[in-house]
């Protein structure tokens, strides 16, 4: 698409035209590797080993790692919308900055991680340990109760 010639009717088509699904954004093109997809040189799996791996901006929206160990990994800027990482180890993992909208970080470990400026709308943090040293701001509904982020009574 032309950005120098388009005008504010064919940009709203084409808006209303992604929003009902008839075209899709571009596919992330992943290479797969024994069926699992890679990122940055990483396999993209439930219970990967990815303590330290440099993830830094890259796109793992809808990505499924659970169980995961992302121990101390660069995660700063990541896509991670829709993510699951139900019951992934994110120790002292940077997550600054990071899109977790929609995400499941149920029963996460996320002890002495950063947060901060992470989007962590409709994320889902029901059980997620943390530890005093973690930096989170917690988004409306949630509270820190004896380690674990709980929902507020009334809210969820």
């Amino acid at each position: 698409m032309d950005l120098s010639t388009i005008t504010t009717d064919d940009l709203l088509a084409e808006v209303a035209r992604r929003i009902e699904g008839q075209t899709k954004p571009e596919s992330k093109n992943w290479p797969v590797v024994n069926g699992y997809e890679m990122v940055n040189g990483y396999e993209i799996k439930p219970d990967a080993d990815l303590r330290d791996a440099i993830l830094r901006y890259a796109d793992l929206s809808g990505a499924n790692l659970s169980g995961a160990d992302l121990g101390g990994a660069d995660l700063r800027y990541a896509d991670l919308r829709d993510a699951i990482l139900r019951y992934a180890d994110l120790s002292g993992a940077d997550l600054g900055g990071a899109d977790l909208r929609y995400a499941d970080l149920r029963d996460a470990i996320l002890r002495d991680a950063n947060l901060r400026d992470a989007n962590l709308m409709y994320t889902n943090l029901g059980g997620a340990l943390v530890s005093d040293t973690t930096i989170i701001n917690l988004p409306t509904g949630w509270k820190i109760e004896n380690g674990a982020i709980a929902a507020l009574e009334g809210e969820r």
